[in-house]
């Protein structure tokens, strides 16, 4: 059974620095069981092979990516695979070769890919959110609340103003 790689990948349609800053790949896609992507990375491509040099065009190759839901996918000839504008979330990139059609084909690659959310729904945003909506409700019931005391204060104020002046005039 030939060996499946993921070959490239291409992020926008480029190929991105291997340990550069802001790439995603840390080393080199063959031997990456992983990538993390920031939000606004969430345009990629993948390249796949099956490294069979008896009878390449009787490799058949299978993709499909865990947690959009989709079916096992037929490779191409060109064996590029695109993806645009997922949302945020973990996803399990499975590729195979289909020769045998059995579900756990031994010649199978997985690649993790996370896409992170951008920082505004992150978890700490929106602790932040909270926090904030705490305290402008705080706030809030503590102005209403003076408020009330300053309107009661100045009626009773009156009340006290108009008996004097009932007993001032009697």
């Amino acid at each position: 059974v030939p060996p499946v790689y993921i070959t490239d990948f291409l992020l926008f349609g480029k190929t991105p620095e291997v340990a550069a800053k802001n790439s995603p790949l840390q080393k080199s896609i063959l031997f990456s069981d992983s990538i993390s992507l920031a939000h606004d990375q969430n345009h990629f491509s993948l390249r796949l092979a099956a490294l069979s040099f008896q009878v390449p065009q009787a490799n058949s190759l299978q993709y499909k990516l865990d947690g959009t839901g989709e079916d096992w996918q037929q490779v191409t000839e060109s064996s590029l695979i695109n993806y645009s504008n997922l949302p945020s979330g973990r996803y399990t990139f499975r590729v195979r070769l289909a020769n045998d059609g059995t579900d756990e084909s031994p010649a199978q690659r997985t690649l993790f890919i996370e896409i992170r959310p951008p920082f505004y729904l992150t978890v700490w945003a929106f602790l932040f959110y909270a926090l904030a909506t705490l305290l402008i409700s705080y706030m809030l019931w503590r102005f209403f609340k003076h408020r009330a005391k300053l309107k009661r204060s100045l009626f009773v104020q009156q009340l006290e103003q108009q008996k004097e002046r009932e007993i001032h005039d009697a």
